[in-house]
């Protein structure tokens, strides 16, 4: 299934790229972060992302080596839609992600955790997310980190 868009997809659009971010260079000060997420979550890949119209680009990656990935697949397009963390605990049996090329061939992504990057005017920038291999469980503690960390991610990207 195709991600879908935000009803006020223009005004996102614009606060994206008025972060100046799109298509710059990881940095340290978002590694640190990704790093971070990646070790307290145990996840094998860990990515701050902006999604743009039509790529989802990638600011800081652990456990994958990537710059950009087609909107259309990806899992933080859905995750932009909600201000909630959204989990999949298993990709190969979620009916929006099934047959998505990133479950079924490499990276084979099963698990999937991704909060909003929100700007101070509400607009969803983009994620802070976790991928597994494998399918995972996902408490209610550990969504509230994930916003928690996701939240000083924000503070740091508009800084």
């Amino acid at each position: 299934m195709k991600s879908p868009f935000p009803d006020n997809e223009l005004q996102r659009l614009a606060a994206v790229r008025a972060t100046g971010l799109i298509g710059t260079p990881s940095e340290e000060r978002i590694d640190r972060f990704t790093r971070l997420a990646q070790r307290m979550f145990d996840m094998p890949i860990a990515l701050v992302n902006l999604v743009d119209s039509d790529k989802v680009w990638v600011k800081s990656c652990q456990g994958l080596d990537v710059d950009d990935v087609p909107r259309e697949i990806t899992f933080c397009a859905h995750a932009i839609m909600g201000d909630e963390v959204l989990v999949v605990m298993d990709a190969t049996k979620d009916e929006r992600f099934a047959e998505n090329p990133l479950v079924a061939d490499e990276p084979h992504i099963h698990f999937y955790a991704g909060c909003p990057i929100v700007a101070e005017n509400g607009m969803r920038l983009g994620t802070l997310c976790l991928l597994d291999h494998q399918p995972r469980i996902f408490s209610t503690q550990d969504r509230e980190l994930l916003r928690d960390l996701a939240e000083t991610v924000t503070a740091e990207l508009i800084a």
